[in-house]
């Protein structure tokens, strides 16, 4: 795994590479799933963000039911299965690439700009993961620019 020598690399934080302009790492907590439990979502295996529906009083004496939503989205209900990201468990290197993107309204058909072309929009999108060293998640990113070149 060769890393090419005209991609240059620019650490933009501790965490985050980005190698000419095009594809970065960036070490992040592992999206896992699991069975909603009390077990599974204490304190001290999933964040606190993360927890089984719970009645709360309010300071007017009112109550009501409040609700925590998974990685995805998904409202977390008592034995179904949800999406967590481990911010306590051990951490690897996501690999992105810049995408070009064309815009959709709610429809799903193109957002057009002023002169009839598809309107666009660049974003990092997430193509791997990589469990180890920098030096593994960057090799991995080397090979995802020369893919795309």
């Amino acid at each position: 795994m060769a890393k090419s020598k005209s991609a240059s690399e620019e650490r933009l934080g501790e965490q985050l590479v980005e190698i000419g302009g095009k594809v970065r790492i960036e070490r992040g907590p592992k999206l896992k799933t699991g069975k909603a439990t009390e077990e599974l979502l204490s304190d001290d295996v999933t964040a606190k963000h993360y927890h089984l529906p719970r009645k709360v009083t309010n300071k007017d004496g009112s109550t009501e039911m409040v609700f925590a939503r998974d990685a995805k989205g998904k409202v977390i209900k008592h034995g179904e299965e949800l999406t967590y990201l481990d911010w306590i468990g051990e951490h690897h290197w996501y690999v992105y690439a810049l995408r070009t993107e064309v815009l959709k309204d709610a429809s799903g058909n193109d957002l057009l700009d002023e002169n009839g072309e598809a309107r666009t929009q660049e974003r990092w999108v997430e193509v791997d993961a990589v469990d180890g060293e920098e030096d593994e998640a960057l090799a991995r990113a080397h090979e995802v620019l020369a893919s795309e070149e």
